[in-house]
């Protein structure tokens, strides 16, 4: 009778513990290697600065194409200091405009570029203004003015995460990823700030409208505009204008950058957003940014009252223009123009109003204004969609 033996399997078969251990070895230099090379490519994009984000890193350019939306708000410190001389600085009404159609419209501008965006709110105007006027090469800066500037409204879209242009001690790379860790190695081997998926699937329209079709082309949504018209017809136009002091983002953000950058010399050029007729009776009736404007005629009353109120801030500022077309009817009676009552479709249109914006033929001054405004609110009062 045995009363022990001697196992045949070795040590680390028979005891979990040395196991686990043999298993360490193995793969503790991996989990070692793949750290350390972590580490590495984090230094490499703090390093590198691909989005110019620091004081130092490689000198890029943008790319001659327009970018897709979620890159765009991360381009402004490169197009400050890679001799872009024209911007076009906007929301969704802006996006349409082209690099073909900057180049026609401004022949004189050697490197235009549009970093128009979606769901721009008052805040992201804010964060492009304080690095463009880092620029030392720009001659010319579009503005389109949205709606946010009279109430920034968080809801909208998506939120920008502003942590990327926040310095922390702990967190001093927050753009790190996979993404970045590329672009800076396409950064340091062409010079230029570019991804192959940052490119539209169509160069002339975002892709988020690249299957859009004009409103007319929906009978349901026509309808629905009529009956909005028919609604409000009696009080559409009839709120009481707002005060300038109550639209503190004009004041606050907006007026700073211009007054700055005109004594520099930089042309400015406000656009006022082109909305539809239509879109003063659609947003009072069905209200699409959730109670923004809530009250009776409040976004006629809101929006006129904010082109009035650009229109007095600077109109003693030299090398500054303010465009509007809401009163030329060819346009914005037109809704085969649009995709919704906000947003012009058309490339052409688009085209024209900034050749028109090169042109200087739609400048609105304080002493156009009530003729401006009697028209405005005539065309809206007897619209029929």
């Amino acid at each position: 009778m045995k009363f022990f033996s001697v196992s045949s399997k070795p040590l680390w078969k028979r005891a979990p513990a040395l196991r686990m251990l043999d298993h360490g070895r193995t793969f503790l230099p991996i989990v070692g290697a793949l750290y350390f090379l972590a580490i590495v490519s984090y230094f490499f994009v703090w390093i590198v600065d691909p989005f110019n984000f620091r004081p130092w890193g490689a000198t890029a350019k943008l790319a001659d194409h327009p970018y897709i939306d979620r890159v765009v708000p991360f381009l402004f410190s490169v197009a400050a200091r890679d001799g872009t001389d024209l911007v076009i600085v906007g929301g969704s009404t802006s996006v349409n405009y082209s690099t073909a159609m900057l180049r026609e419209a401004f022949p004189d501008a050697a490197r235009p570029v549009n970093l128009s965006f979606f769901s721009l709110r008052a805040r992201d105007y804010k964060m492009a203004f304080d690095r463009l006027e880092k620029s030392h090469s720009l001659k010319r800066v579009v503005i389109g003015l949205e709606w946010p500037f009279i109430k920034d409204y968080s809801g909208i879209g998506y939120t920008r995460d502003s942590r990327h242009y926040t310095n922390l001690w702990y967190d001093p790379v927050p753009e790190f990823n996979m993404e970045t860790i590329q672009l800076s190695a396409r950064v340091l081997a062409t010079g230029v700030m570019d991804m192959p998926a940052w490119k539209r699937i169509d160069p002339r329209r975002p892709d988020e409208w690249y299957l859009a079709q004009p409103l007319t082309a929906s009978p349901d949504k026509m309808e629905k505009l009529r009956e909005a018209a028919e609604v409000s017809r009696n009080w559409v136009t009839g709120a009481p204008p707002v005060s300038c002091d109550a639209m503190q983002y004009l004041s606050t953000v907006l007026l700073p950058f211009v007054e700055r950058m005109s004594a520099r010399g930089v042309f400015i050029d406000l656009l006022l957003p082109p909305y539809s007729l239509a879109l003063y009776s659609d947003w009072s009736a069905n209200d699409p940014y959730d109670k923004i404007f809530p009250e009776h005629g409040a976004p006629f009353a809101n929006l006129v009252s904010m082109r009035r109120c650009v229109v007095e801030m600077t109109s003693k500022i030299k090398n500054v223009h303010v465009h509007a077309f809401d009163n030329d009817s060819v346009i914005t009676g037109d809704l085969s123009r649009y995709m919704d009552t906000g947003h012009i479709l058309d490339l052409e249109t688009s085209r024209q109003i900034l050749l028109r914006v090169a042109k200087g033929d739609a400048v609105l001054t304080v002493d156009r204004w009530s003729e401006f405004e009697n028209s405005l609110r005539n065309l809206v009062n007897k619209l029929k969609p």
